[in-house]
Formats: structure tokens, C-alpha cells, sequence
């Protein structure tokens, strides 16, 4: 109960943070529009209190938030990444706020009356950090799939919410001739089955009038990649080299929704770097607790007799079996390090491609610990 209490504490207070910073936002609005010789110091304060609530939003998980920025609504919030560090600030203004932890994915630029905020969870296979989205109401998202048909469905349902001013601005379309910018700020097209969104090949008929970096597509294609496009005058462009979606797939899938919101690839990766570097320290933890039940299970040598399973499963030495936890987790570790000490634009070492496939074993013997022994998690 005492730790239920302390969640309930920790959780309430992010709220407190995220409304009082919210309030800040207003006024500083205020502020802004009396006094243009107060601007840059405006600017410092908002770029900070951003920053905090984006912290804030980060750590709780499953949730949607909004920031009321109609005060702010003559300012472009940037959002770059690079190396492994994010930069959120206001365009052209020289303060900024810097990030090493948090994974957060969202077009490069906003410009709008109101942000939407949205976390899910990262599992690989257990829980590694929340993914953070940042989008704004006047960032319109078009998808279009045949195929795939049962994600569009799947985001609609995750996506939607009783608190209209929470709604994702997106629509679901059956050709791209269906889009219409409406006189959004930007539009993201996500090709859910690969094959409308191609290299030089013309834009819808309708956005071929937008400035370039407001036309974006995200294409998904075979193999758990993706491929980021942007409109080049009338044509689409590739955006760099496709990217690896690494994860275990299934509803909600967090590094899948995550590759909707990125900007393009090289956001994506430098994000999910971030979450590589936690799941460093998170399998240390584990691996800690790994050793926990095989000491219990070494103190308790008379449960080998009804329960060999679980020595030759957790790789008690003399029991364990051929694939068993231990031997998958100092692999997994291994594969971790090297992918986060080669990869530094993103993931570019092939380390981090095998991810899934140790993953994946983890899940499984977990699934049958859990039948008769201590689950690792």
C-alpha cells in the first residue's frame, strides 16, 4: 500500500508541475504581447518551463496531455536531436533546453495554439522507458493503408479520447488524392502499406503549393523498416536511408508509433539511442535479480527434485539448460553495449539488429517460467 501511495504521490504531483507550467505558458503569453523588450527573457523562461513539462509528461505512462499556447502562438518551437542529445527551443532565439534521457518524437518545427503530448510504454521485452510524442493540433496526419487495414483501426482507438481538445488532428484515407491540408501549419502522410508514397514521384495534387519542409511521409515497408520522404517541389524525396523499427511488434506497439510522430530517420534513431542507452542499465538490473532466484533456487536444493525447470531455465550451474536465462542476458547485454558504443547519429551498428531475436528469447523463457517458478519480471 505504501508503494501504491508513493506512485499516487509521485503521479499527482507531475499534474501539479504540468498545470502550474501551463499557467506560466498564459501569462508569459501575456507578457510577450505588452512588452517586446521582455521577449528574449519570456523566451528563456518558456524554453524552460517546455522543458519541464515535457519531463513531467515523459514519466507518465499511457497518458495524453495538452499545453494551452494561444499566448505563444507567434513562436516556432524547434525540435532537433543529435548524437544522442535533444534540443528543444524557440526558433531564432538562442536559448534551448538539452536532453540525454528522454526519447521524444515529434516534427522539427510547431507552430500552434496547442500541443498535444502523448507517452506510451517501450517494452524490450520488459518495460524501458516511455516514448514521448509531441505533436500540436494543427499537424494533420493522413493514413493510408489496404493492407494493413487493422492498425488504422488499432490508432484509431488509441488515439482517441473523450477530451475532444486531447483528439490527434489525423484522417484515414484510401487514396492521397483524398488529402486536403485544410490550412494546417503540416501534413504527415504514413504509407501503412508501402507502396502509394514512392521516390520522385508527384505530391498530391493539393499540397503542391506548401513550402517543402510542411509535406511529409513516412513509409512503412517490409522487414520492420521505414522510409521518411519529403516534398522536393512536386515530387516526394527520400529523407536519408530507411530505418529499423527494433521491437516485439503487438498493439501499441510504442517504437511504431514513435516512427508516425519522428521528424525522419535521424531523429528517430538519435531518440531511440536514448532508449538503447537505458536498456543498458535496465538489463544490469535485471541481471541483478537473475542472480536472486538462482541463489534462492541454490539455497533450496530440494525444489531440483519438483522443480528442475526452474534451475535449468533462471541457468543454475549443474541444471541449466542449453538456452537459459543467464546465457540470453549476458548476450543481450553484450549485443547492447556494442550497439550503443558504435552507434552515435543513430543506429547504425548492426549490433542493435539483434535486439528482437534475444528479446524475443527472454519473452519466452519468462512466459515459461511463469508457469511453475519466480518470473524474472
Amino acid at each position: 500500500m505504501a508503494h501504491k501511495g508513493q506512485v499516487q504521490i509521485t503521479v499527482n504531483w507531475i499534474y501539479i508541475v504540468i498545470a502550474g507550467a501551463v499557467i506560466l505558458l498564459f501569462f508569459a503569453g501575456l507578457v510577450v504581447k505588452g512588452k517586446d523588450a521582455a521577449e528574449k527573457n519570456i523566451a528563456e523562461d518558456v524554453v524552460q518551463v517546455m522543458g519541464n513539462i515535457f519531463t513531467g509528461a515523459g514519466v507518465s505512462e499511457k497518458t495524453k496531455n495538452r499545453i494551452e499556447t494561444s499566448g505563444l502562438a507567434e513562436f516556432t518551437f524547434q525540435f532537433t536531436c543529435t548524437e544522442g542529445v535533444s534540443t528543444f527551443g524557440i526558433k531564432d532565439k538562442t536559448n534551448s533546453v538539452q536532453d540525454t534521457t528522454q526519447p521524444t518524437f515529434s516534427p522539427e518545427e510547431i507552430k500552434s495554439t496547442r500541443l498535444l503530448l502523448w507517452s506510451l510504454p517501450y517494452k524490450l521485452p520488459y518495460k524501458i522507458v516511455d516514448l514521448l510524442f509531441v505533436t500540436s493540433i494543427n499537424t494533420k496526419y493522413f493514413l493510408i493503408a489496404f493492407d494493413d487495414i487493422d492498425f488504422v483501426n488499432e490508432f484509431d482507438t488509441a488515439t482517441d479520447d473523450s477530451d475532444k481538445t486531447m483528439k490527434i488532428n489525423w484522417q484515414s484515407i484510401t487514396s492521397l488524392e483524398d488529402i486536403d491540408p485544410q490550412g494546417n501549419f503540416q501534413i504527415r502522410i504514413v504509407d501503412l502499406d508501402g507502396i502509394y508514397v514512392k521516390n520522385n514521384e508527384e505530391v498530391p495534387e493539393k499540397v503542391q503549393s506548401l513550402e517543402n519542409e510542411k509535406v511529409t511521409a513516412v513509409t512503412f515497408l517490409s522487414g520492420n523498416l521505414v522510409q521518411y520522404y519529403q516534398k522536393q517541389g512536386i515530387i516526394w524525396a527520400k529523407k536519408g536511408k530507411p530505418v529499423e523499427i527494433v521491437s516485439l511488434g503487438g498493439k501499441r506497439d510504442a517504437a511504431k508509433y514513435a516512427a508516425i510522430f519522428a521528424q525522419d530517420g535521424s531523429q528517430y534513431n538519435c531518440n531511440m539511442l536514448k532508449a538503447f542507452k537505458r536498456l543498458s542499465l535496465v538489463n544490469q538490473v535485471y541481471q541483478g535479480k537473475l542472480k536472486d532466484l538462482q541463489t534462492y533456487y541454490t539455497e533450496n536444493s530440494q525444489l531440483s527434485l519438483t522443480k528442475a525447470n526452474c534451475y535449468g531455465l533462471t541457468g543454475v550451474e549443474g541444471y541449466a539448460f542449453e538456452q537459459n536465462l543467464k546465457n540470453e542476458m549476458d548476450a543481450y547485454q553484450n549485443k547492447i553495449e556494442t550497439c550503443v558504443f558504435e552507434s552515435k547519429e543513430g543506429l547504425d551498428s548492426t549490433s542493435c539488429q539483434d535486439f528482437v531475436g534475444l528479446a524475443s528469447a527472454l519473452s519466452n523463457i519468462n512466459q515459461q517460467l511463469q508457469s511453475e517458478c519466480i518470473p524474472l519480471y
